[in-house]
């Protein structure tokens, strides 16, 4: 993606992904090396904004109205995580009262690929209605579906009950540990944790918790901390 770009190779610093993808893919021959021809110059004929592009790739892969939302939905879902993020910028931006364009960008993207595409094999005309016809169609749940859905929510309400169930009453209190201890999740904090089993008693089979930026070298000036702990910690 465009922000992944280092700023010397980045087309466009500073601008939407739309722009800067658009000026890169005008001179990016790897399309091209893998058989789609022309598609420089396919990108350089589009419309220089996302929402011309998106209109223009409509009107020649034959998209309505009644089926432009779950294509326009899947084409999105396609690209993994990157929509996700996208549409998480958008909802950062709104939450300032401010607005985001990288989703409709990322569509306009698509979409101009797919445009390519069609336009390279015209063979899958009759295919490519039949996908708009089913696009088109009302959004309704299958059997399964529906049956997968009334599963679903009944192993949740099963698991409430349970937790709820663990979750009442009085529980025993058991002795507190003489050291309870977090971990960085870092190779070097292998001698921490085999110290601690090693020591027996109720560190015996312990689990120490592997937290990403915790250290148990914080212990190692206190006071508290057992004279075998302070002996082995040398992080500092």
């Amino acid at each position: 993606m465009w922000r992944d770009l280092p700023e010397s190779k980045t087309p466009a610093p500073g601008r939407g992904a739309f722009a800067a993808w658009r000026e890169w893919a005008t001179h990016d021959l790897t399309p091209e090396i893998a058989g789609l021809a022309g598609f420089c110059a396919h990108v350089a004929a589009a419309p220089d904004t996302a929402e011309r592009a998106i209109l223009r790739a409509a009107e020649r892969l034959d998209l309505t109205e009644a089926a432009a939302e779950t294509a326009f939905h899947r084409l999105l879902m396609d690209l993994g995580g990157w929509s996700q993020h996208a549409r998480w910028l958008l909802w950062q931006a709104e939450m300032a009262g401010e607005s985001d364009t990288t989703i409709t960008d990322l569509l306009a993207i698509r979409m101009i690929w797919e445009e390519a595409l069609f336009e390279h094999a015209p063979q899958v005309a009759g295919q490519w209605q039949e996908v708009l016809a089913a696009h088109a169609e009302p959004v309704a749940p299958t059997p399964d579906q529906a049956l997968d859905a009334i599963l679903q929510d009944a192993a949740e309400r099963a698991h409430q009950r349970r937790l709820s169930a663990a979750l009442t009453g009085t529980a025993a209190q058991q002795a507190r540990p003489a050291l309870q201890a977090a971990f960085c999740i870092d190779v070097r904090s292998e001698v921490f944790r085999r110290a601690l089993e090693a020591q027996g008693g109720a560190a015996a089979g312990s689990r120490p918790s592997a937290l990403p930026g915790s250290s148990a070298c914080r212990w190692h000036t206190s006071r508290r901390a057992p004279t075998w702990f302070r002996r082995i910690c040398r992080c500092c």
